[in-house]
């Protein structure tokens, strides 16, 4: 019954959401999300909720950052109490909790978001390891140290740029050892026209 009162939950806000014409119901489906959640006591389902309006917001180009960033701060604090209760068991769980900490604003957030996937690695070895190079890169970047993975880049007014990476802390053929970020390291330069030396 409570499985079937969350599908109906999450049905109602995906089509209210992708009304071509409702800018407004795009603008809260994380509110509407949030709402949804009083209803749900599995803490998967909760989770999955959170990481999907994480996504959501980022792909809504409509939506300020600064409401971005409130519903970051909100989903926060909801997996910070999911943690809390030992709610956390599996890598997809502790992925999608990583992803929500990545987000996050400071260095405390992206060590989570490190810890979390070192979990979600050590339960699973096939668990894809982006999210993880891409934390690390975060937090040393945050307490202003040079990335070593190259995952973060800037913005400039020649659009994005690359930021600093220490290739004499981590060799290029152990970078290119992981498949994961070999390959999206690839994609992402290529696209942006940067030449990997």
């Amino acid at each position: 019954m409570i499985r079937l009162i969350h599908l109906i939950c999450l049905m109602s806000i995906f089509l209210f959401s992708s009304c071509s014409n409702s800018k407004h119901a795009e603008k809260n489906f994380s509110q509407l999300a949030f709402e949804s959640l009083d209803t749900i006591e599995d803490s998967k389902e909760i989770l999955k909720i959170l990481y999907n309006s994480d996504l959501h917001d980022r792909k809504n180009a409509n939506l300020k950052w600064s409401r971005i960033v409130e519903n970051d701060n909100v989903r926060l604090i909801k997996v910070k109490e999911l943690l809390k209760d030992s709610s956390l068991f599996s890598a997809l769980d502790y992925t999608r909790a990583a992803l929500i900490f990545q987000h996050g604003k400071n260095s405390a957030n992206y060590k989570l978001a490190i810890d979390m996937m070192s979990k979600a690695i050590k339960l699973d070895p096939n668990t894809d390891k982006w999210l993880y190079f891409a934390a690390n890169d975060r937090y040393l970047l945050s307490i202003r140290k040079p990335q070593i993975f190259g995952t973060q880049y800037r913005s400039s007014e020649s659009g994005l740029v690359l930021i600093s990476i220490d290739t004499t802390s981590f060799a290029d053929s152990i970078r290119n050892s992981y498949p994961e970020l070999s390959r999206v390291l690839k994609d992402r330069r290529e696209r942006l026209g940067i030449i990997n030396n």
